[in-house]
């Protein structure tokens, strides 16, 4: 049908039944046969899957205790204050600088049994990569495992057009072990508590 009325709107994302329990809008869909239109939902305090109900009881108000209330109050005003700071800087940081160049670099190590045992992560931009996380499970520590990872992120990076690996470590982290595998300190955070010290460190790619 090319006549079909457009479908009444609805925010999607979550909403909160007055009741209590929480909802996740996906839509607004039609009826196959009497073109009613119908909210889309699933709960989120459940597995039970999608569910619809009529677009005007999903939206209409009820009283409750003697106080009006919508039947479904939409959470999106309820937004997390850090969240929001977080998007917002995110949003402007796109706008200042070409950030869709920036590619993540990943890479992990499993054992036998198939479980994470180590692992880097990390971003590349343009001739720059950044070391972000390098982890070694503790029983398999002090066996060259941490510097072979570090050299694989290092070679990862290289390929994807690397010249120069940088990262921070602090104090009591590995500051001597990136030191040992050719990192240098370019400035050191001496501010922390309890004496500790943050090293912004960094290595050029051969």
């Amino acid at each position: 049908m090319s006549d079909l009325p457009d479908l009444p709107p609805i925010e999607r994302g979550r909403y909160r039944h007055y009741k209590g329990l929480d909802y996740e809008v996906l839509g607004v869909v039609r009826h196959s046969e009497t073109l009613q239109p119908l909210v889309l939902y699933r709960p989120l305090y459940n597995t039970s899957g999608d569910w619809v109900r009529p677009y005007a009881m999903f939206l209409e108000r009820v009283v409750v205790d003697g106080v009006e209330q919508p039947r479904f109050a939409c959470m999106a005003s309820a937004v997390d204050p850090a969240q929001a700071v977080d998007e917002g800087l995110g949003h402007y940081n796109a706008q200042a600088a070409p950030l869709h160049e920036v590619q993540p670099l990943f890479l992990v190590e499993h054992d036998q049994d198939g479980r994470v045992i180590a692992g880097a992560t990390g971003r590349l931009w343009a001739d720059c990569a950044e070391l972000q996380q390098l982890w070694v499970d503790e029983a398999q520590r002090r066996r060259g495992l941490g510097r072979q990872i570090l050299q694989a992120f290092e070679r990862q990076a290289a390929a994807s057009g690397a010249r120069q690996v940088f990262l921070e470590t602090f104090s009591f982290q590995a500051p001597e072990f990136y030191a040992r595998c050719g990192y240098v300190t370019d400035w050191v955070n001496p501010r922390f508590p309890h004496g500790i010290r943050k090293h912004h460190m960094s290595r050029d790619l051969p």
